[in-house]
Order: structure tokens, then sequence, then C-alpha cells
């Protein structure tokens, strides 16, 4: 399917997934597909699809064959191009790879986000979903931290361990709704773009691993001086 159609059939759908190079469980619904770059990888048979990227991981031709000497990524393209009428984005394949191009992934759907017109949100493979602002309800039982790249303010109410009945100005990359614990249903309101992120919970008691003493370093120490 070429780009134009594409977004022709984008105009009568609410949301869609995007397809990066990690998908490795993904698979095809009745929503539209965009594979981006080398998650062309992972396409599969699907009525509604296109891919977009600069072909710096793969061979596959590329529906949007994008320059490789650009000020954006393919990612950034991908979430650009969306209509306002879609309002949930559906990721997959988008974390476990460089963090450097995560931390780059997220800033794009903060600024995706900042721009839609309607409450609209982005979905991480059950590891995160950020909202734009708006009123949002989610259903955990588990650890949950909100973080934001702006400083909006936020309510988080509901069955959780702590709740902010009040709007609260929430810094930029703060600790301040840092592991809170929903036992339940969740109501969360936001006046600019916000993370919800759901760690494993596998990690939620995990201790440091120990650290080898000097000795096991081949350091030894007697009196306070090394030998």
């Amino acid at each position: 399917m070429n780009w134009p159609q594409f977004l022709g059939h984008l105009s009568f759908s609410s949301s869609l997934d995007i397809i990066g190079p990690f998908a490795t469980h993904w698979q095809p619904g009745s929503r539209p597909v965009l594979y981006v770059d080398s998650g062309i990888q992972w396409k599969k048979p699907c009525t509604i699809s296109a891919s977009v990227g600069d072909g710096d991981s793969g061979s596959s031709k590329m529906d949007v064959l994008l320059d490789t000497d650009k000020d954006f990524s393919d990612f950034a393209f991908a979430l650009r191009s969306l209509p306002q009428n879609i309002v949930a984005v559906y990721l997959h394949g988008f974390l476990g790879g460089r963090r450097d191009h995560e931390l780059g992934n997220m800033g794009e759907t903060h600024a995706f986000l900042k721009a839609r017109l309607k409450p609209t949100s982005v979905h991480w493979e059950g590891h995160m979903v950020a909202w734009s602002a708006g009123e949002w309800n989610f259903q955990r039982n588990g650890i949950f931290s909100l973080m934001a790249v702006d400083c909006p303010k936020i309510t988080v109410q509901g069955e959780c361990r702590f709740s902010l009945s009040k709007p609260v100005e929430l810094p930029a990359l703060s600790s301040l709704a840092l592991s809170n614990e929903a036992s339940g249903y969740v109501q969360v309101t936001t006046t600019g773009p916000l993370f919800c992120l759901f760690p494993p919970e596998e990690l939620r008691d995990r201790k440091p691993s120990p650290q080898p003493s000097r000795r096991q370093e081949g350091h030894s120490r007697v009196a306070g001086k090394p030998t």
C-alpha cells in the first residue's frame, strides 16, 4: 500500500500499531499497522499497512524512504504523520535497544502528545503508557510511577497507596510520584503529557548484588594501609 493510500485509511481509524525492531511477540489485529525501519522484518499479512524509514537497519524496501542525513528519527516521522483522529497508538518493539534511542522515543512521544487536540494515549507493550492532558483511568495490582518531561499539574485518586486529591505540580523527571502502589482502579488527571510506568513485579523486592570486598578485588588492608 502506498503512503497516500495508507494515510487515507488512517482518517477512518482511531488507533494503530507502530512496529519497531524488537517486536518479538506482536500479532496483527484489526488496527492499521505502520512498520518503522527494521520493524518491517516483522511484517505479517494484514489489510492496511505501510512502512517508513531510512533503511539504515536493513535492506527491505520502504513505502516512504527517508534520507539518512536528517535531524529527526524514523519514529519521529511516523508520529508526526498521524492525523488528529488517531487517539490511541500501540507501540511494539521500541524498548530493549539503545538507551539513547529509548529516551529519544520518549521525548518524541511527549512532543506528539503535547500537540494533540483530543485526549490521546501511547501504549508501550504493557511496560508504560503515555497520556496527553486529560482524565485517565487504569486498573492494576502493583507498583506504578508517574513521570513527566514538562511540569504538569496532576491528581491521583482511587485504589492506590498514595493519593493526590488536589492538583500538584510534577517537576520534570521528578521522584515525587515514584513507586506508588495500586490495588485496583486508579484515576489520574494531568494538564500535560504524562508517562505512567509499570515496573515488572519481579523487580519489586530485588536487592542490589553484593559488591566484592577489596580482598576479592586483589587488595587487603592492615592498620588502614594497603598491602
